[in-house]
């Protein structure tokens, strides 16, 4: 399967890429999309793990308007109270 890129910026950035690495132009752009498309993933992980965070803080009656419900634990400080 071919793919053919029109963009000379994006050729040059590949060419780049693939001259630090030593690398085929081929390996840089394979490892550049793997690259973008475990970030892409990451940050989808992270935004279902801070929902399912807030879920739970729900489910145990906390708003987020309540603070840090921890704060009475600690002095100003950051030692235990």
């Amino acid at each position: 399967m071919a793919m053919h890129i029109r963009s000379e910026r994006t050729h040059a950035l590949v060419k780049e890429i693939a001259q630090i690495n030593q690398q085929t132009q081929e390996d840089a752009a394979l490892a550049a999309a793997e690259h973008y498309l475990r970030a892409l993933r990451g940050d989808a992980r992270a935004d279902q793990i801070a929902a399912d965070g807030a879920a739970i803080g729900r489910l145990a009656g906390l708003r987020a308007d309540d603070g840090d419900p921890t704060s009475d634990l600690y002095d100003d400080d950051g030692l235990p109270a």
